[in-house]
C-alpha cells in the first residue's frame, strides 16, 4: 500500500482557497485546483470526499475558535468574567471592542470573497455581533463557572446553526 504524501496536503488547501475565493463554490474547479497544485483528482480524494469537503476544511477554523473560546472560559472563568464582562469604559474594554471590530470586518470581507452572486453581507455581521453579546451578557451576569459554560454551549449550538445557514446559502449563490 502506497503512502500518502502529506507534504502535498498544505499545496491542496492553498490552491483550494485561492480557487474558492477566485471563483467561489459553485464556480470553483476540482481539476483547476488538482491542476494548479500539481497533483492528480486521485491525491485529492485520498484526502477529501469532494469539492464539498475541502471547502468546509478551508472555513473550520470560524468552527475550531469557537471551541476554543470554551475551553478558554473554562480554563479562565474569572478573568473572561472582567474582559468580557466588566471592562466597559476601561482600556482592556475598548481593546477588546476594537479586537472584535477589526474580527467582525474580517470575517465579512472573507464572506464577500468566496460569495460570488448577490449576497446580504448584514447577515454575518449581525450574527457575529449578537454571538459575542451573548457571551458577554452570559458572563457580566456573573453567573457559576459550571452554569455559563452549559449556558454558553447553548447559544453557541444556535449560533452553530446560523453560522450552517449561511454556508448553506453561499452554496446556493
Amino acid at each position: 500500500m502506497a503512502l500518502k504524501n502529506h507534504a502535498l496536503d498544505c499545496l491542496i488547501i492553498e490552491k483550494s482557497r485561492e480557487e474558492f475565493l477566485e471563483y467561489g463554490y459553485q464556480k470553483g474547479s476540482l481539476h483547476r485546483i488538482c491542476k494548479n497544485a500539481g497533483v492528480t483528482t486521485g491525491a485529492v480524494y485520498t484526502r477529501y470526499n469532494g469539492k464539498d469537503e475541502i471547502f468546509r476544511s478551508l472555513v473550520e477554523a470560524l468552527r475550531k475558535e469557537q471551541e476554543l473560546c470554551l475551553r478558554l472560559l473554562a480554563k479562565h472563568y474569572d478573568e473572561c468574567v472582567l474582559a468580557l464582562g466588566k471592562s466597559e469604559g476601561s482600556s482592556i474594554g475598548l481593546e477588546i471592542k476594537s479586537l472584535f471590530e477589526l474580527k467582525a470586518n474580517k470575517l465579512t470581507n472573507f464572506f464577500k470573497a468566496i460569495a460570488k452572486k448577490a449576497f446580504n453581507i448584514s447577515s454575518i455581521e449581525l450574527i457575529f455581533n449578537e454571538e459575542i453579546e451573548h457571551y458577554k451578557k452570559l458572563l457580566a451576569r456573573c453567573y457559576k463557572k459550571k452554569e455559563a459554560i452549559s449556558l454558553i454551549e447553548v447559544v453557541d449550538s444556535f449560533q452553530r446553526a446560523g453560522w450552517e445557514n449561511l454556508f448553506n446559502e453561499l452554496e446556493s449563490c
